[in-house]
């Protein structure tokens, strides 16, 4: 058996100031703090090895502690994504986050867009050497056909996407649809009924966010028409302001969602451009994968949990590989509204139109498969 951390709960609990109850209450997911209290126990104990008995009793049964032998992962992306987004960035550090104490690799490999026949598929995969990995993530961004071919294969394998119904594979993906219900309830509860949504449906979890809108809308009365709002993926982003600077003139939102990461600071600037006051005249709601942006008047920014998943996966990968013949999992890691406070000190805090004056990072409005 797996030795336990020297680490001890007494110890852990001095560290931050807390009860030994309260720690231990938070380390076995029981009621009684609050959930930042028991995020800050939970990062603690990991950033100190802490763990429980339990925890150390399970990596002894299933063979998938610090004891077990090094694994090797592929996280497979499409191969005209050169460069690593900032999705697959955080994804690849949650998966390091959990990995590395166990001496598990994850190695990046990219899949051509397409293949002649059943020939070229099958040199890539020897090419690659992927029938010698013993597990296979799959992340967002790949085109549908390109995810299909990957669930096929006979590797333990988890999707970091909504899966399709009846997807053999197990999942674990950031819930947007539930984080864009919280932002229009949010809404709604502050008097704000002429929302404007502002997204895309090109991809499946981008649809669910168009959803979210329309049935939280919908319970409040309010029926939401796609015509109304900006849910068309435009590319060319001067014509996309043009849309959303339209949407905003004949709507006159008193508050709008943004549902695309990418698209917050550019829906701030074009707020100013139409002469819309924040917060005077309209709040907006956006959805941010980072946690340390600055903090805005009349901005609410509702976290995406990308890193997280990262962690949760690599967890139900060696839960998988340890488990192979229970049912299949779907896990949606719930993302929450980031707190107002000020930026870092010593550092001015941009403006919305400093932020859009930047050159862009992405062209394509796209944001993940999520």
């Amino acid at each position: 058996m797996a030795k336990r951390s020297k680490v001890t709960m007494e110890q852990l609990a001095a560290q931050l100031g807390l009860s030994r109850l309260t720690v231990s209450k938070a380390l076995k997911g029981q009621a009684g703090m609050s959930e930042e209290t028991r995020r800050t126990v939970l990062e603690m104990a990991e950033k100190s090895g802490y763990r429980t008995k339990a925890q150390t009793e399970a990596d002894a049964v299933e063979n998938t502690g610090p004891s077990s032998p090094a694994r090797r992962f592929a996280f497979v992306m499409a191969g005209e994504q050169a460069e690593l987004s900032e999705i697959h960035m955080k994804l690849l550090r949650g998966l390091h986050d959990r990995y590395q104490p166990l001496r598990h690799q994850v190695v990046p490999l990219f899949m051509p867009e397409s293949f002649a026949g059943k020939n070229s598929w099958t040199d890539w995969q020897e090419d690659s050497g992927l029938a010698h990995y013993d597990g296979l993530f799959i992340p967002p961004m790949l085109k549908p056909v390109q995810e299909r071919m990957l669930l096929a294969l006979g590797l333990p394998r988890i999707l970091l996407n909504y899966p399709r119904p009846g997807t053999k594979a197990d999942s674990v993906i950031w819930d947007s649809y539930d984080l864009v219900r919280q932002a229009v309830q949010r809404l709604l509860s502050e008097g704000r009924r002429n929302i404007l949504f502002v997204g895309g449906m090109r991809l499946e979890g981008l649809r669910l966010r168009w959803a979210a809108f329309r049935d939280e809308m919908e319970v409040a009365g309010l029926p939401a028409s796609e015509e109304n709002h900006v849910t068309t993926p435009i590319h060319d982003r001067d014509r996309w302001q043009a849309a959303v600077s339209e949407r905003i003139r004949s709507v006159k939102p008193d508050a709008i969602v943004s549902a695309i990461e990418h698209d917050l600071p550019w829906i701030v600037h074009l707020c100013g451009r139409e002469g819309i006051r924040l917060p005077e005249d309209c709040v907006v709601a956006g959805l941010d994968h980072a946690e340390d942006g600055p903090a805005r008047d009349g901005v609410a920014r509702y976290y995406l949990p990308v890193l997280e998943t990262g962690r949760r996966a690599a967890e139900l990968m060696l839960w998988r590989i340890a488990h192979p013949a229970v049912p299949y999992e779907h896990i949606r890691i719930q993302g929450r509204l980031l707190p107002d406070k000020p930026g870092k000190k010593g550092k001015p805090e941009k403006t919305a139109k400093s932020l859009a004056d930047e050159p862009e990072t992405e062209t394509a409005v796209f944001g993940a498969d999520d």
